[in-house]
């Protein structure tokens, strides 16, 4: 899938394959997105052409993923920086590609780092746990190989159920919708408090999934106008869930007192969220 992209920047391509590794990783649709990125990065590394290595191979209970370029070295003082949102290196460029790569990652209960040196290019390791892998491939249905999922996620009797999601951060956006969907939801965007109040008031929604810090209106805010609405329209109340990054004492009450009712910590787990959905929405007879 990226061998056009790479002829075109006459970029030569390997791939080094352990045949002890299972035929499956985790989530396909998660870890093809990481490693086009890893390959697309690399490729931008090497404008004038170069060698892109892919290997892959088994390490005790661990799956080791390692793209290797021949591009321009990344200084070591920028190393930990690369990962960070719209961070810019000559050699990287300005974006979210390797944010969302990392985060990816993250979701595949794995880790990544970078290796760079004069001379030798780049290397980016995925290290993903070969249990979880193995758990995932033995799951799968013959029939329907596509549709391996998230370690301990399920495919949910969703499908139809209606989420707004009130979240300003770019990221946190495209992986929230991924997830969502996956999952079956049917969600609608909101990328302020401002515009969640106006879509909440134009449509219904069986739940609302809302970020505290975010422009024009915060979650707060936002909470208590879609309150307010409710009350003179005579709506029926709907399910609110705080997605906080200030996991502190005294959150959860705060958003209660907001007219929220329950709240997420960020970085939000798959389980833990989709745990959170069911078990509301189950009492509120929608799920």
């Amino acid at each position: 899938f990226i061998r056009p992209e790479a002829e075109q920047s006459l970029v030569e391509l390997e791939l080094r394959l352990d045949e002890e590794v299972p035929r499956v990783l985790l989530d396909r649709r998660y870890l093809k997105q990481a490693v086009l990125n890893l390959a697309k990065n690399a490729i931008a590394a090497m404008p004038g052409g170069g060698r892109l290595t892919l290997g892959v191979r088994l390490d005790g209970d661990e799956v080791l993923i390692e793209m290797t370029d021949s591009g321009v070295w990344i200084p070591e003082a920028e190393l930990p920086k690369i990962f960070e949102p719209y961070f810019t290196t000559k050699e990287t460029g300005t974006g979210l590609g390797l944010t969302i790569t990392q985060r990816l990652v993250e979701l595949m209960h794995g880790k990544i780092h970078v290796d760079s040196a004069p001379g030798s290019g780049s290397c980016f390791h995925v290290i993903l746990p070969l249990e979880l892998a193995t758990r995932n491939i033995a799951t799968q249905s013959a029939s329907a190989p596509d549709e391996a999922s998230i370690p301990g996620i399920a495919l949910a009797q969703t499908s139809g159920v209606r989420i707004l999601l009130a979240e300003d951060h770019p990221v946190n956006q495209k992986l929230a919708l991924a997830l969502l969907q996956r999952r079956g939801y049917q969600v609608t965007l909101a990328r302020n408090g401002r515009e969640a109040c106006d879509l909440f008031a134009s449509d219904h929604y069986a739940i609302v999934l809302m970020d505290m810090q975010m422009p024009e209106m915060d979650g707060y805010d936002a909470t208590r106008v879609i309150r307010d609405f409710e009350v003179d329209s005579g709506r029926v109340r709907t399910p609110i869930i705080a997605m906080t990054a200030n996991a502190m004492e005294g959150d959860r009450e705060r958003c209660l007192e907001a007219g929220m009712d329950d709240y997420i910590a960020k970085p939000i787990k798959p389980d833990a969220l989709f745990s959170l959905l069911e078990r509301i929405l189950g009492e509120a007879g929608t799920a």
